[in-house]
């Protein structure tokens, strides 16, 4: 075996494993209520080799038609959590959280579209944040309370008037979601040995865990059932599959539906209950995906495939969009991320939507670099089969951003990469767009 060729088993098998390792870092994303925008927090950091501090966290909103964006808010030195939406759609709550092993305060704001954003709860910092950051808060039905992950063990309840009403202390919380009657709040987090989902009930301070075997979950649109993951243990490979529970008394497994793969991120309901959506983990044999599971059936197909790593969030009001995070692949693609849209009534490609230029040169220096490193004279079947796939969506990248900030200083240099990893390619025998590619060069 030749050193180039062992260059590009390395790189696919470094690929595969970054897949696991850069999934929480994707935050969340959410619809407004109307529709009209997507929100997003990213975090800024440090150009500093290694350093990997945290320069600034923003509060972003996007319109997927007509793409428009908007920056609400910005907190230098800090990370922020969430966002999440009020029912009326003119406010966004996140939480501001200092990094790990720093000292800072533990903040609940709340951030109007129009007008300056309010403070309402602030907490001094204790403790690791664990998936604080990667957890939104949740609105209470009646709009009147948010609860929110303050740090690894600590949920805190608090009203939108500014009183601390709870604090609930529940290992490695990484979600909260709330009932449809706002009496029970969902906890859900832990790890393999340890209950991972909790509902606690907010006026007897009952809490009723779930089985070991249960990871993350969501309500569906009835507001009776719960859907959450379930890890089967026990000899050989991971199994997953997905539980219908029916009421919070009994917490009853109505059905399940086994997986042929790992589930990762949330599951996100249909409008109508009937299904589930969710991201799949990259295997040895399939790339990620966003697969959607019949819950009457038990069928699963995939929907979206990507070479990148991305974790499915949001659906539209409607039910009609999907939008979804997906990241670059690549050692130095550190938290960046993008946002796509997914039309579910069509098969066509998603919406590409990025914040800026400087998040689409990232995201094209990344997939260029990569692609560079395994442009080699001996690459396997499968291995020529996710290149092309990368550059395929590496094209459709450069072309989103030629759509959206065709005058910025940037884009030459990132045309210039992909015309760089084509003729790479093409010096190995390897034609990677017979098509033509989605460029017009």
């Amino acid at each position: 075996m030749s050193r180039r060729y062992e260059r590009a088993a390395v790189v696919f098998v470094y690929i595969s494993l970054f897949t696991l390792a850069l999934s929480c870092v994707l935050q969340p994303i959410s619809w407004s209520p109307d529709g009209r925008w997507i929100a997003l927090t990213r975090c800024i950091q440090s150009k500093e080799s290694d350093s990997g501090k945290t320069e600034a966290s923003e509060l972003w909103i996007i319109s997927p038609s007509p793409i428009e964006r908007r920056r609400l808010f910005a907190t230098p030195q800090m990370m922020l959590s969430g966002p999440s939406w009020a029912s009326d759609g003119k406010r966004i709550y996140v939480v501001e959280l200092p990094e790990d092993k720093t000292s800072g305060p533990c903040i609940l704001w709340e951030i109007p579209l129009e007008g300056k954003p309010r403070q309402i709860v602030r907490l001094l910092n204790t403790g690791e944040q664990g998936g604080a950051v990667f957890a939104a808060p949740a609105i209470s039905p009646d709009g009147k309370r948010v609860a929110f992950v303050r740090n690894k063990s600590n949920v805190i309840i608090a009203g939108t008037d500014g009183q601390v009403q709870r604090a609930i202390e529940v290992e490695s919380q990484s979600t909260v979601l709330w009932s449809s009657d706002g009496r029970w709040l969902v906890c859900m987090g832990g790890g393999d040995q340890e209950p991972s989902v909790h509902f606690f009930d907010t006026q007897s301070s009952e809490v009723l865990p779930l089985d070991v075997r249960f990871q993350n979950g969501a309500w569906l649109p009835d507001g009776k059932r719960f859907v959450a993951v379930k890890k089967h243990t026990g000899e050989g490979p991971e199994k997953f599959s997905v539980s219908v529970l029916d009421g919070i008394a009994s917490r009853r497994e109505v059905s399940s539906f086994e997986l042929d793969f790992k589930p990762v991120g949330p599951l996100v309901p249909s409008r109508q209950g009937d299904a589930v959506f969710v991201a799949r983990e990259e295997s040895d044999v399939r790339l990620p995906a966003i697969c959607k599971l019949d819950l009457r059936t038990g069928k699963s197909e995939v929907i979206y495939e990507t070479a990148g790593v991305m974790c499915v969030w949001s659906l539209s009001p409607d039910g009609r969009s999907l939008a979804f995070r997906e990241s670059p692949i690549g050692k130095d693609s550190g938290a960046r991320s993008f946002v796509g849209v997914l039309d579910l009534r069509a098969t066509t490609e998603p919406l590409y939507l990025a914040v800026d230029d400087r998040e689409w040169a990232e995201v094209v220096k990344a997939y260029s670099d990569e692609l560079k490193k395994v442009g080699t004279d001996k690459i396997k079947p499968s291995e020529e089969k996710t290149a092309r796939l990368a550059f395929a969506q590496l094209e459709r990248f450069v072309a989103a951003f030629r759509r959206d900030f065709p005058q910025s200083s940037l884009l030459p240099d990132s045309v210039a990469a992909v015309k760089e990893v084509q003729a790479t390619y093409k010096q190995a025998g390897i034609i990677l767009n017979p098509g033509g590619g989605a460029i017009a060069w």
